[in-house]
């Protein structure tokens, strides 16, 4: 059998000794937190993560925390007395998809280690969008309270909300319905904004109220003084404070009424004996 001699016995027990201390290091000196991350974010944001360094002799000038392959920045933070290197990540991805980032720590005996992590990132849609919208009505009494829909579209799963910005009334932020008390016929305008963590969009509202009073009957009334029985007739005017088109009718009473023209009319009756 040959024999080792005590010189190379020491040296291969040393080159064990300094494996097994450097696999020790690389398995449990640096904590970070995952190696697989997902990020959903608006287009145009970037993705951000903090990764933690631990060994002794931090302050080490060849103790070193950075990006070995990948693309994105890596800030390193040296922090001695908790003998630890904070790093932070950023990059702005240009689409969605996985992107695989090699992190290179070197601690104070000079050993290196690797860690590979992947980012996976989705999109939102973006902000939502809204179109300036008109509502109308016509009614008898306005002390009832307008309630009008405000639509959005937004097909995203980022959540949105409604913002009244110029106009009286209330909007609710979750639903979209906008509430007012006209005190008059006439035009009303708001400003609504509809945003998300992505951005906002602004539309305006216009809602035109039209109050409609009812009709006023002027009808003939006086005093007739006959020597005999004599059919009377006299006219009558329709009138609509609000000029809408107005219609008479006779509804009860003696004699007859002809419509002469669209507000006026004529009534006669023969009068009974006194």
């Amino acid at each position: 059998m040959k024999r080792v001699g005590y010189k190379n016995l020491a040296i291969l027990s040393l080159l064990i000794l300094i494996l097994f201390s450097t696999n020790i290091f690389a398995a449990g000196s640096a904590c970070p937190p995952v190696s697989v991350d997902t990020f959903t974010v608006c287009p145009g944001e970037s993705i951000f993560d903090t990764l933690l360094y631990n060994c002794q002799n931090v302050s080490d000038p060849q103790v070193s925390f950075e990006i070995y392959q990948g693309e994105g920045t890596l800030v390193s933070e040296i922090v001695p007395t908790a003998d630890s290197i904070f790093g932070y990540y950023s990059y702005l991805p240009q689409t969605e998809g996985d992107y695989s980032v090699i992190y290179l720590l070197v601690n104070g005996l000079g050993d290196s280690s690797f860690y590979s992590y992947t980012y996976t990132v989705y999109f939102y849609d973006g902000p939502p969008t809204i179109d300036d919208q008109s509502f109308s009505s016509v009614s008898c009494d306005l002390t009832a309270l307008r309630n009008l829909q405000i639509i959005t579209s937004d097909t995203s799963d980022n959540d949105f909300q409604y913002n009244l910005l110029s106009g009286i009334g209330t909007i609710d932020a979750q639903t979209g319905i906008l509430s007012y008390q006209p005190d008059t016929s006439g035009t009303f305008q708001f400003e609504v904004e509809v945003s998300n963590s992505c951005g906002a969009d602004t539309a305006l509202i216009t809602d035109t109220v039209h109050l409609n009073t009812p009709p006023l009957v002027f009808c003939y009334d006086s005093l007739v003084t006959f020597c005999s029985p004599e059919e009377i007739c006299f006219d009558v005017y329709g009138f609509d404070p609000d000029s809408d088109p107005v219609q008479l009718y006779m509804l009860e009473g003696i004699g007859s009424f002809e419509m002469t023209s669209d507000s006026t009319g004529t009534a006669c009756f023969m009068p009974a004996d006194v």
